[in-house]
């Protein structure tokens, strides 16, 4: 088969604490570049899921995964987009590690969404809608992120309204039968859990911190105060040493 060549367009932070080690700056390579723009569109084209999983990892062991990515502006997934090859795009995105899931759809303002969304207005008005293959791309795209991505969407269907007050409404009809869903609902849920569960661990150790400060004041204070009393006793102690130094020499003090 020929190959199909797209052209795709193109620190770590210092640290000052010694016992982190710093990430060397990645750098992509000549072969890195070729990799990305040429073997990885023959695996897009000829949808060689495991090739494109095992370049994933190798790229995400390299740290390159993100670099590279961005250096074609999340293409790949734009073009698979693009052909309404649905399935496809889901499981393209199911193949990517967990971080850069996130790094991939908020790449640009979440434009990818966005993109998405066009794509199913513009399916809606000309009647080529297909709402099983659009639910599972959101279905997707949510689990990523439920509350965020449920944001990015609906703030992005407000701002539609207006102009396809139809196509947005069957969407957001489409958007609220998977958000009913119990897998939705549980990550939504596990979110909101976490989020507490944190804020009730921070709070905690904000109360156990000052719990603490206190309990070290008062120490610090009863161990002035009985340094004070030690210093008394021996200044008068010091005092009845000397008058009786003073009256065994016969003095009348």
């Amino acid at each position: 088969m020929k190959r199909k060549t797209v052209h795709w367009g193109e620190n770590a932070p210092t640290n000052k604490e010694d016992s982190f080690q710093k990430r060397p700056k990645v750098v992509l390579t000549e072969e890195d570049i070729i990799g990305i723009k040429e073997c990885f569109t023959d695996y897009i084209e000829l949808k060689y899921f495991g090739m494109i999983k095992t370049l994933f990892n190798q790229w995400e062991k390299e740290h390159k995964l993100g670099k590279l990515l961005s250096y074609v502006n999340y293409q790949p997934f734009y073009s698979v987009l693009k052909d309404k090859d649905y399935s496809f795009f889901c499981e393209l995105v199911s193949a990517l590690p967990e971080r850069q899931k996130f790094l991939m759809v908020s790449h640009n303002n979440y434009d990818l969404i966005k993109s998405f969304i066009y794509l199913s207005i513009k399916d809606i008005n000309e009647e080529k809608y297909n709402p099983t293959q659009a639910q599972k791309v959101f279905d997707t795209l949510l689990n990523i992120n439920p509350t965020t991505i449920i944001e990015v969407i609906e703030n992005f269907l407000n701002e539609q309204r207006e102009h396809h007050p139809n196509a947005v409404e069957i969407l957001h009809n489409d958007l609220q039968a998977i958000l009913s869903s119990n897998t939705i609902s549980k990550n939504i849920n596990s979110v909101h859990e976490d989020n507490a569960f944190l804020e009730k661990n921070a709070k905690d150790e904000v109360e156990v911190y000052i719990k603490e400060k206190e309990e070290k004041s008062t120490i610090l204070t009863l161990k002035l105060k009985n340094n004070e009393q030690i210093e008394i006793k021996k200044s008068e102690q010091k005092w009845q040493d000397l008058v009786s130094e003073e009256c065994s020499k016969g003095r009348n003090f």
